[in-house]
């Protein structure tokens, strides 16, 4: 058992890394809204501005397979502190090279690329600080990942409106100005605080080579029972959203409704839904079994909104139904990064996580492509239905899959990770 000192010393660490997590990611809003609008003030070509976004999201995939594994090897606190501090200087120079005329664009890529890619690495290792500091503070790790959740969800739709708010007050220079500081402020929370609540010092990979340990947490994904099927879910209900909020919403808003205020509306509703289930998920989510929160949250927040978008095309249909399906999507990612959490051990954390997140990202922008695609070739109502029928089969994975049963046994030692060369 902890001792009551350091029980309290861990609570206050995760306060400070959720903190800082929270300044990182409105950091990062901030960036997605100023570089693509510096581009465009200082070039007036859209392309360009479509370039600096590729140079941006790009990294986060190859950042998450290459990052976790330096971050195991380093350590969270180290990992994180490193890579805010470096984003924060990448981010800096963008502005001080356009002050004394240094600026091309092609320096631009460079950065926007470079820093994005120092990013992931922290953000991984904020993350796997969670769950040593959850049970050193005995907290439920299933309430901190819904504390993290709703962190995630407040900072973005902050760091959206701030950025807006920050250009007009500033100009784009000076936001990138802010989030090249919040960056720092970010490294500096982790770094003085989390550190004595949670000392997490390097693994002990010593001389073993860097592609091994990347080749190991790979193989921990394969073998484990439950993880290549998260993965999976996680993959395909991303990939799907995304081709809702990106293509399929703004496209029924646009020519359905004719009312952009629908558009905003809509993910506004979706938001504040989610921050509620997040949050309800945090209060009462370890009392009740996780596979049936899961089927229900998927069945519930998935399929009905394309049915809406379909053949109910109205704001108030809309609106409701994004209410409700906020409030069941808002346990999901709380509860699967808890499962994976409870099954990864922590010198495997950073390696799962960024495989995970890299994977993911990877799936994202395919939804918007594909979406895009059929609305072109099929029509929008035949495409809202295939995406209905994907989100039903997606759903349906859990309820149905044995691998599934693992969620509600999550095994009780640490797993450990099969040997350099398992699994290939």
């Amino acid at each position: 058992m902890p001792s009551s000192v350091a029980t309290s010393a861990a609570r206050r660490g995760l306060g400070l890394v959720l903190a800082a997590e929270a300044i990182s990611i409105t950091g990062n809003r901030l960036a997605m809204i100023a570089i693509p609008w510096f581009v465009l003030e200082t070039t007036g070509d859209p392309a360009r501005a479509g370039l600096t976004g590729v140079a941006y999201f790009l990294p986060v995939v190859l950042g998450g397979v290459l990052g976790g594994a330096l971050v195991d090897r380093f350590g969270f606190v180290r990992s994180s502190v490193a890579a805010d501090v470096a984003s924060g200087l990448t981010v800096a120079a963008i502005p001080l090279l356009h002050q004394v005329d240094q600026l091309s664009f092609g320096w631009m890529l460079v950065l926007t690329f470079v820093g994005s890619l120092l990013d992931v690495p922290g953000t991984t290792a904020r993350r796997a600080l969670l769950p040593g500091l959850a049970t050193q503070a005995a907290v439920r790790l299933e309430r901190v990942m819904s504390a993290h959740e709703t962190v995630i969800r407040v900072a973005q739709l902050a760091g959206g409106l701030l950025g807006g708010a920050l250009i007009l007050a500033v100009g784009a220079v000076g936001v990138l100005v802010v989030d090249a500081a919040s960056f720092l402020v970010s490294a500096l929370l982790v770094g003085l605080i989390a550190r004595r609540a949670l000392p997490v010092a390097p693994t002990s990979a010593g001389r073993r080579r860097y592609l091994a340990d990347i080749h190991e947490g790979l193989a921990f994904i394969r073998a484990d029972a439950l993880l290549p099927g998260l993965l999976v879910l996680f993959m395909v209900a991303n990939m799907v959203d995304n081709a809702l909020f990106a293509v399929l919403l703004p496209t029924v808003a646009e020519q359905v409704l004719d009312d952009p205020l629908a558009l905003g509306l809509s993910i506004a509703a979706f938001g504040a839904g989610a921050l509620v289930g997040a949050v309800s998920f945090g209060v009462f989510g370890h009392r009740l079994p996780r596979r049936a929160v899961l089927a229900t949250a998927l069945v519930v927040s998935g399929a009905p909104k394309f049915v809406v978008l379909a053949f109910v095309p109205s704001v108030p249909a809309l609106v409701a139904v994004m209410v409700v399906a906020g409030v069941a999507a808002g346990p999901v990612n709380p509860l699967l990064t808890s499962a994976q959490f409870s099954r990864v051990p922590p010198e495997l954390r950073g390696r799962v996580s960024g495989a995970i997140m890299s994977a993911v990202v990877t799936a994202v922008p395919l939804g918007a492509f594909g979406a895009g695609l059929l609305v072109s070739h099929l029509g929008l109502t035949p495409t809202l239905v295939l995406a209905a029928a994907l989100y039903l089969l997606i759903s349906a994975y859990p309820a149905v899959g044995p691998a599934w049963r693992h969620l509600d046994a999550p095994p009780a030692r640490p797993a450990s990770a099969p040997p350099p060369g398992a699994g290939a």
